[in-house]
């Protein structure tokens, strides 16, 4: 084989490789939220990702928390891109075979700012149980964040 014709394998297997994908981008404002994807975090905002392009079918959902800030949560939104059409069209349908005609959408959030309660408010008082309770339902309300909802439960735990 000569070096050209392995030249132009490589960069067709690298073509290939990388129209395999499709990237995502989530921006938050304020920057810093943990950002999820699928329950699972893939950094802290903003962030971008790559999904393989099976996902625009079924696009992921993902969620954002900061302390101090309401959760949100959503599933990931696509696209048809004109100019990737226009661009399969000038090459005779061949750029369709590196990138999908759909993309992600990126998502920007403004996140809503909540008073976080203390414990005391919180909880009130009651029996372990009860102030665990309460203290779920505010988490279930998105009131809570995961880390703020599990350093209460621990501190309602240690007062025992």
């Amino acid at each position: 084989m000569t070096t050209s014709r392995v030249g132009w394998c490589f960069v067709t297997a690298v073509l290939l490789i990388s129209g395999c994908a499709e990237s995502v981008s989530v921006r938050t404002s304020p920057p810093g939220a943990a950002v999820y994807v699928d329950d699972e975090m893939i950094g802290v905002s903003p962030v971008g990702a790559r999904w393989p392009r099976a996902a625009l079918s079924d696009p992921p959902k993902y969620r954002v928390q900061l302390d101090g800030y309401r959760a949100v949560e959503g599933r990931f939104r696509t696209r048809v891109s004109g100019g990737r059409i226009v661009g399969a069209a000038f090459t005779f349908g061949i750029l369709l075979a590196f990138r999908s005609p759909r993309y992600f959408v990126p998502v920007s959030i403004a996140l809503e700012r909540v008073d976080v309660p203390t414990l005391k408010e919180a909880t009130g008082s009651g029996s372990v149980e009860e102030r665990i309770q309460k203290l779920r339902k505010l988490y279930e309300r998105g009131l809570l964040t995961d880390q703020e909802y599990q350093r209460y439960r621990d501190e309602i735990i240690r007062g025992m």
